[in-house]
């Protein structure tokens, strides 16, 4: 028992013991997948949103509104539909579709707000300053945000 003691008060122990439960938490922090709400923070009050979709290098804006009669819910459904992981390093650029978009939202107190969203086909969403990866076709993610942006 007296052994036992002198091992657990080891300074070397307690630190690795330490180290293993730092990396294991890292591990699941950037593992753990996130729901698209953990991801955009603001879903709720959305008025309107400004998208610019890239693709074949050409750029398409729209402006959809809550006055058109939008439902910014089904937006929400369709990027639901995946789930997200953090990513350790910053996008570097690449190629493929993308669709760059400002969602404007009124806060609690009725101050209007906004903030950037970047998905892209690779497989990326950056939103608030940071990068996740979209876990599932992130190809079919874009046509289907497409297909919904043009059927407005």
């Amino acid at each position: 028992m007296d052994r036992l003691r002198s091992i657990l008060k080891s300074p070397r122990l307690s630190i690795s013991i330490l180290i293993l439960l730092t990396v294991l938490g890292l591990i699941l922090y950037f593992t753990y997948p996130l729901k698209i709400h953990h991801v955009l923070r603001h879903t709720d009050n959305i008025e309107s949103v400004h998208v610019t979709y890239m693709s074949n290098g050409k750029f398409t804006d729209y402006l959809l509104t809550k006055d058109q009669g939008i439902h910014f819910n089904e937006f929400i459904q369709i990027m639901d539909e995946n789930t997200y992981t953090r990513k350790f390093n910053t996008f570097q650029g690449g190629s493929g579709d993308a669709i760059l978009m400002t969602v404007f939202y009124k806060e609690k107190d009725g101050e209007s707000n906004n903030y950037l969203v970047d998905i892209r086909e690779l497989g990326i969403i950056i939103s608030h300053k940071k990068e996740y990866t979209i876990n599932g076709d992130s190809k079919q993610l874009v046509n289907k945000l497409v297909d919904w942006i043009m059927s407005k």
